[in-house]
Order: C-alpha cells, then structure tokens, then sequence
C-alpha cells in the first residue's frame, strides 16, 4: 500500500492533466470508499487533502505547456477527488472547514463554469456533513465589504456572497 500511497501524492502533486492523475484519482476513490484502510487515512489525510485543495488552485508554470482545457479538466479532476474525501471522510474534516471554504470560494471565482459547479458541490457537500456554525464562521470573513479600489477583494467577496446564496 506505501507504493500506492506514493503514487498518489505523486501525482497529485505533479498537477498535470494525464492518465496517472486519472489512476492516482482512482485510488484515492478506492482507499476512500473501503473502511479497511483507516490506518492509512490515519497516517496520510492531510497531505493528501493538502495536494488536492493545492491542484484546485495551482497552476505551476511546468503546467503553462497545457492548454487551457486540460488545465481546467484538471482542476476539475482534484474537485471530484475532494468531493469524494468529503463524502467518505467526513469526520476527519473538521480541522481544515477554513482552508477548505476559502479554497472552494476561489475555485467559484473561476472563469470556467465547471470549475464553478464543482466547487459549489464541495461546498455543499462539506456544509451538510460538518457543523453548520463552523462552515459559516469560514465564509463569513469572506462576506466583509472590501476597500475602495480593490478589485481582487471585491471579486472574492461576491463569490463568497454567491456561495452563502445557494445555503
């Protein structure tokens, strides 16, 4: 299983669009699903939950060579991938509600309206499985009018504003 394990984390962190992140994502679905590996979650949650929230963002200049559409296809890959841990893995989330709301909400801030869409489904995915309370205290600073001529703080607040609209 440590093969496996750093296949993964290899790939994920490598964040190209290939048919290893496919693979890599396919194991992740996998471990996820089967109860029989608590002790790897135990073990390698939070670096594999950190490269996935870091492929919905990042894009590394090794991955400019990609079209714009397999970078967004992608990004959309590591959304699923989270959307699956948040399904299966619910509990072990209530440490990182802030770092992923504050991920998902410059995800909805994409150009590309899947990226969007699956960001939204992760949102609502971890709002119904953790403590509502929480998922609110991480947006609400997103919801904070920003300063005149900032245009940057301006476009993640209407996201954040937008997200909160669809709960």
């Amino acid at each position: 299983i440590d093969t496996e394990i750093d296949f993964i984390l290899r790939e994920l962190n490598n964040c190209r669009l290939s048919q290893d992140l496919y693979l890599a994502m396919q194991s992740v679905l996998q471990l996820a699903r089967d109860d029989e590996f608590c002790a790897v979650w135990d073990k390698h949650f939070v670096e594999i939950l950190r490269s996935i929230l870091k492929g919905t963002i990042d894009i590394p200049a090794r991955r400019l060579s990609q079209s714009t559409e397999d970078v967004a296809k992608a990004r959309h890959l590591y959304l699923q991938g989270l959307r699956v841990l948040v399904k299966f893995h619910s509990q072990r989330f209530e440490d990182f509600v802030d770092e992923v709301v504050k991920t998902m909400i410059l995800c909805s801030n994409d150009v590309n309206s899947y990226i969007v869409h699956a960001s939204n489904r992760v949102l609502e995915s971890l709002i119904s499985t953790q403590n509502p309370s929480s998922c609110f205290a991480a947006i609400l600073p997103h919801l904070e009018y920003p300063a005149q001529g900032v245009q940057d703080d301006l476009d993640f607040s209407l996201s954040a504003l937008r997200v909160t609209n669809n709960y």
